[in-house]
């Protein structure tokens, strides 16, 4: 938890991105359920309500229609 909470800190002070400018939050993937990633957000952007849908296939569907990108 502390890697993905440092790296999202990271990432927004690297791209000048305030919290407070956050109005969408969507989460998607298995390890979206998990409780303490809930937590994790519902902590780091507590004026956003978490969205979230099609947590078993959207990775793999992202994965299959961005296959392009991969290509040599």
């Amino acid at each position: 938890m502390n890697r993905i909470a440092n790296y999202l800190d990271e990432f927004m002070l690297q791209n000048n991105i305030d919290p407070q400018n956050i109005n969408s939050l969507f989460l998607t993937g298995g390890t979206s359920m998990v409780g303490s990633i809930q937590k994790l957000f519902k902590n780091k952007f507590p004026h956003v309500n978490l969205n979230s849908g099609d947590n078993f296939k959207s990775v793999a569907k992202g994965l299959a229609y961005s296959g392009y990108l991969f290509e040599n």
